[in-house]
């Protein structure tokens, strides 16, 4: 996997935000026209005084296109409760629509009742450029 883009993101004096994308080309064992690849998007809520994963969630697509076509053949979510009992899952689902894999991803903490999380897309084009909108 190539890793395409980390960021983090500071919410409040607790907890950050830690997202990684991830994109990879897999080798078509039979000759075909289409090509296929897989991109994640991980999102993790992190601990800021002990840096510690609390809880994450992985968006994986697999996509084939050819230079005209396109599409996101599958999509899949999963959440990992990394320490236990700290976050409620409130929702976490996939679909794969067109050329986007669309991931959704919401939790809640268990102490303040505050909620974490969104709508992720990872989007492929004709040309085989995944982009993670």
């Amino acid at each position: 996997m190539t890793l395409v883009e980390k960021k983090q993101i500071s919410l409040n004096e607790e907890y950050y935000i830690e997202t990684e994308c991830y994109e990879k080309e897999l080798n078509n064992m039979m000759r075909t026209t289409y090509k296929t690849k897989i991109g994640t998007y991980t999102y993790r809520v992190r601990n800021k005084k002990t840096d510690a994963v609390l809880i994450k969630y992985v968006l994986t697509g697999k996509f084939r296109y050819n230079g005209k076509k396109c599409s996101c053949v599958e999509a899949l979510g999963k959440t990992t409760h990394v320490v236990k009992n700290k976050f409620t899952v409130l929702n976490d689902s996939a679909v794969a629509s067109g050329d986007t894999a669309i991931g959704y991803f919401y939790c809640k903490s268990i102490s303040n009742g505050q909620t974490f999380g969104g709508t992720f897309k990872i989007r492929i084009s004709p040309n085989g450029k995944i982009t993670f909108p």
